[in-house]
């Protein structure tokens, strides 16, 4: 009997094990069935974000077959998804490029599992583009390759600007080999060189490697009696240095040259100097002419002055003799009237040379100085002002003879280098016109043509209170027509875009009372016509 009882324990013990054996199957299926719906769920969701992605997404097996493309994939080869899983992806690639992506991908392996490449395509319309492929080898536990999981996206365009820039650079390049001036960068921490055009080498008539290797070597080639001045100039320099100076260089056996140099400083986006970048120009001849005709104005001078002598002593003995003074009045008139004729023919015939080298601002100084001489006469200033506008504005461009026409008559936008060498016009202009003995300011309103009257101009940065009225009156009527006229960067505007464009930076860049002369003239019929250069200059 108690074996009995003892029997019947055991299973009741036993059913209630298998009880809860029972219970606990039941909620390990119940977890087994939320898992698959989680992952059922996670794929969904994994699918929905590959499937979104902008990106190329797919897999293939080793030997290239597709087993998954994603949707941008499929719009960007214009084919069906059917029509790409399965198939190799080869032959999308030109037959030059496959042996690159097989070595790429066949190189992956457990310990370098992705690599990074760019091949070209072609789409179904015959058109070549470019791509770039991430790609991961998939490894099993053995480290064997089952597959590959790839990332691309199209870089054609990428491709194209690369191209667009070497080329870019390998004009530049050109532009500066060719050119006679010297163009130079350096280090702005310890003036090592960092580039210098060959004309370098043909000025200073020694190789350049002499300049990289020996970072005094530039010092050394300046005369005795001008280093000292030099390198004091370069030793301390900030965000707002400027330097222009003319020294003397001695080249082998003892050869003396004149060089004018002009330096800026370069910053990067945070206004820290990160390079010195400078030009220099031969002027020896220049220099030789302007001692000729200063030694030529001398003697002129002097020639001058006695012949005014003379013609005192003349017209002291003629005084009481009418009719000869008569005569001798007349024949000083004439002179003085050739003069002028002269004076003005020499004028127009600087301003012509100027605007033949430059075909697209054909009459521009012309056009120019009618609306700044009208500007002038509103102004109400005198004759000798006016006189002194109306010359000034018809050689106010005469400094850019010295820069090159293909930069002038250049279609896009200009390099820095390029942008610095237009900006020496004004400079080069007043070099030119300075030694002319005119009555009137000529050669500073031509250096300040290019000024604004918040200190934003160039090439001194003047601030308005230093700038010339006259120049002041220069600037706006040459935006105003610049504006208005045809460029090889962009075609003419409007009279009323230049006006708006004048009036909008009235007080900023321009002077308030030139700009409101210069609107009303407009409002009142002004207008541009076609100017031919006369044989005198209408006073």
């Amino acid at each position: 009997m108690q074996d009995e009882d003892k029997t019947k324990e055991q299973l009741i013990s036993e059913l209630h094990k298998q009880r809860i054996q029972i219970a606990e199957l039941k909620n390990l299926e119940v977890e087994r069935i939320q898992t698959q719906e989680e992952l059922k769920k996670g794929k969904a969701r994994l699918r929905a974000i590959l499937e979104d992605q902008t990106e190329l997404i797919c897999r293939f097996l080793p030997d290239g077959i597709l087993t998954f493309v994603n949707d941008a994939y499929c719009r960007y080869f214009d084919k069906k998804r059917e029509e790409l899983v399965g198939h190799s992806f080869m032959p999308l690639i030109p037959d030059e490029d496959q042996e690159l992506v097989e070595k790429q991908i066949t190189a992956l392996c457990p310990e370098n599992p992705v690599v990074l490449y760019e091949h070209r395509i072609i789409l179904a319309n015959g058109e070549i583009r470019w791509q770039q492929w991430s790609d991961r080898g998939i490894f099993n536990k053995m480290g064997d390759l089952i597959e590959y999981q790839s990332v691309g996206r199209d870089i054609t365009k990428i491709k194209q600007t690369e191209e667009a820039l070497r080329s870019s650079e390998k004009r530049l390049n050109g532009i500066l080999q060719s050119l006679n001036d010297v163009i130079w960068s350096a280090s702005p921490t310890d003036n090592n060189l960092l580039y210098m055009n060959p004309a370098g080498e043909r000025l200073y008539g020694r190789p350049i490697d002499q300049f990289y290797t020996n970072p005094d070597f530039w010092l050394e080639v300046i005369h005795p009696e001008d280093r000292s001045r030099i390198e004091d100039k370069l030793k301390f320099y900030d965000k707002d240095w400027l330097y222009d100076e003319e020294y003397r260089i001695v080249r082998p056996h003892g050869e003396i040259r004149w060089v004018r140099e002009q330096a800026y400083i370069a910053c990067d986006n945070n206004g820290n100097i990160i390079r010195l970048d400078g030009i220099i120009n031969d002027i020896t001849e220049q220099k030789w002419a302007n001692e000729f005709l200063q030694d030529a104005n001398n003697k002129l001078e002097l020639s001058i002055q006695k012949r005014t002598k003379d013609l005192k002593r003349t017209n002291d003995k003629l005084v009481t003799e009418v009719n000869q003074r008569k005569r001798a009045e007349k024949a000083l008139k004439h002179s003085i009237d050739h003069l002028h004729k002269v004076l003005d023919g020499t004028v127009n015939a600087l301003a012509l040379t100027a605007e033949k080298r430059d075909p697209y601002t054909s009459g521009h100084q012309q056009r120019v100085s009618k609306l700044a001489v009208a500007i002038g006469k509103e102004f109400g200033l005198s004759k000798e002002q006016i006189k002194g506008i109306r010359i000034a504005t018809t050689l106010h461009d005469i400094g850019k003879m010295y820069v090159p026409a293909e930069i002038l008559s250049k279609p896009g936008q200009l390099t820095y280098i390029e942008t610095l060498l237009i900006k020496t016009h004004p400079r080069i202009g007043y070099d030119i016109v300075k030694t002319i003995p005119f009555e009137y300011p000529v050669a500073k309103i031509i250096l300040q043509h290019h000024e604004r009257i918040d200190g934003s101009g160039y090439p001194s940065g003047l601030l308005g209170r230093n700038i010339l009225l006259e120049a002041k009156i220069l600037a706006v009527a040459d935006v105003v027509e610049a504006m208005a006229s045809h460029r090889p960067y962009r075609p003419a505007q409007s009279i009323d875009k230049a006006l708006s464009e004048i009036e909008k930076n009235k007080g900023i860049l321009y002077d308030p009372d030139v700009v409101d002369l210069c609107l009303g003239l407009f409002r009142n019929g002004f207008q541009f016509v076609d100017i031919k250069y006369k044989n005198h200059i209408e006073y």
